[in-house]
Parts: structure tokens; sequence; C-alpha cells
């Protein structure tokens, strides 16, 4: 890491992130996430077991609709990872300040990635600003918080050809406590994310510190 980055620092705060994604020709997927957060050090548990791939792939794709499915193999694979089960879930470790994250998965040695890359899997609960293209529409309340919700259209282009998003965010800042994304003409077609639980304060080394 080049020395003259700055390294960002998170809150202190535990989350629990509930994840919903509905599409086209696969059956619904319904994942949860604990998230550590604490300095530049952040956990995520995946309760699923999901792979590394898959839970980036999800919150890179360029829709807002999780990644697509394209093969036969890949919907097997998702029918397959539904319960939570303790002997199957996956760990991301990893710290901004040093080069490389850490993966753990059911009866897998650990593997190391670079820790920006693994960054986006914790980062999903926090917002530094909002789309321009969204609107504010007023104040609610989610978790005893006061928050923002803003709504709008947004318009992709994806495998060569334009889309159109509906999005709803419900922010508190840092935090973005709901967010939820569907194709603008089927509303069906949605990936939905939101914390449920957000205790801040609360996070120790050990709950950041990757186990040896």
């Amino acid at each position: 890491m080049n020395p003259q980055q700055r390294v960002r620092s998170y809150p202190n705060v535990k989350a629990r992130l509930h994840c919903s994604i509905n599409g086209p020709g696969v059956s619904p997927r319904e994942y949860t996430l604990d998230i550590w957060m604490k300095d530049s050090r952040f956990h995520v548990r995946d309760e699923a077991g999901r792979d590394v791939a898959s839970i980036l792939e999800d919150l890179a794709a360029p829709r807002g609709l999780g990644r697509p499915v394209r093969t036969i193999e890949e919907m097997m694979d998702l029918s397959r990872v539904h319960e939570s089960r303790a002997d199957r879930m996956t760990e991301i470790y990893a710290d901004l300040s040093s080069e490389h994250g850490w993966v753990y998965r059911w009866q897998q040695p650990r593997w190391a990635l670079p820790s920006q890359q693994l960054a986006p899997a914790a980062q999903q609960i926090l917002i530094d600003t909002v789309d321009s293209r969204l609107q504010r529409i007023g104040q609610v309340t989610l978790l005893n918080r006061q928050c923002t919700e803003y709504r709008g259209a947004v318009d992709v282009a994806a495998d060569g050809l334009d889309h159109k998003s509906e999005v709803t965010l419900v922010v508190c800042p840092p935090f973005v406590l709901l967010n939820h994304t569907c194709d603008a003409l089927d509303r069906s077609w949605f990936m939905r994310r939101e914390v449920t639980q957000l205790d801040e304060g609360v996070v120790i080394d050990d709950d950041v510190v990757p186990p040896s």
C-alpha cells in the first residue's frame, strides 16, 4: 500500500444485515450477514457460507440487482445456499492499513485477498454521498433512528443494453439502513438490503482480528 494513501477509519459498529434477491428464472435468495468495524479493520460473517466471489459480485453488479445468473450450474449452486449453518459460515477479515485480508470458509484453509478488494463486503452499510439522481422524500424512523428516505430512477447500461432501476434508500449518516433496488419494468426483480440491528461502540479488537 502506498504510504501516502489515506486509510479509511471505520465507525465502531456491529451490524446485522438481511439481504433478499429475487430475479427471473431463479428461486428467491435470502442471506444474513454480521458486520463488525473498528478503526481500519472489519470482519464480515456470511451465515449462508457463500463463496467470497459471490458475495462481492452481488454488490458489484451494475444494475444493483445482484449478479446475473446465466447457467444451469449457477442456478444449482444458488439452490444449495440457503440455510444458515454454524459449520459452513464464510468469514472475511481485513485491515485497510495492510495489503491483505483473509477469507475463512468451511473445510478449507484460509487464504489471502487484497484488503481493498474485500472492503465492499463491509462497506455496503456505509454511505458517503447520495446519488444526485435520487430525490429526498422525507424523514422516517428506522431502528429508532431519525433517517432520510430517498427515491429515484437510475439509468444503467449493462450487457450492451440500457436499463432503468428504481432505488429506495433510507440513510442515517454514515449508515445506509435500507437499500431496495428493483427493475423499473418488473418490480418483482429486486435486491433488498436492510440493516436489522445496529450497535455502536461495542466492537473490540478481538472481533476484527483474524484467527491465526
